[in-house]
């Protein structure tokens, strides 16, 4: 019987499908979390869970084996220089800084299906 965490592994090697004896499922989720200021007090925390990983795998009629999964390959993170605030009171600057951070992420869908073959020698 193949490992639930091994869903996603068919995709590389779909031999790991052609014995399952049942339907199996296996997802993993990730959480990030960060707070978000104005001046020197936070303005909002933020606190995200989202899945990294969702996958199916079943038997169909004894000799096929089918996995469905979704998952993030690739986070990308992306950040500006530290930008320091100015106000008009200010023009040339408070002394307080700030960035923009982007997380960007892919998600890729795959499909894979084994066939079992008997070899008699």
């Amino acid at each position: 019987m193949m490992n639930t965490e091994k869903i996603e592994d068919a995709s590389l090697n779909p031999a790991a499908l052609a014995y399952l004896n049942n339907a199996i499922i296996s997802m993993s989720v990730q959480g990030d979390q960060g707070e978000v200021y104005s001046g020197n007090k936070v303005a909002f925390e933020t606190s995200e869970i989202l899945p990294s990983y969702v996958g199916v795998a079943f038997p169909v009629k004894g000799k096929y084996g089918f996995s469905l999964s979704v998952s993030i390959p690739y986070n990308e993170y992306e950040s500006t220089q530290w930008i320091e605030e100015t106000t008009i009171q200010h023009p040339e600057g408070t002394g307080r800084f700030y960035r923009f951070i982007w997380l960007k992420r892919f998600y890729a869908f795959n499909t894979t299906m084994a066939f079992t073959i008997f070899i008699f020698l």
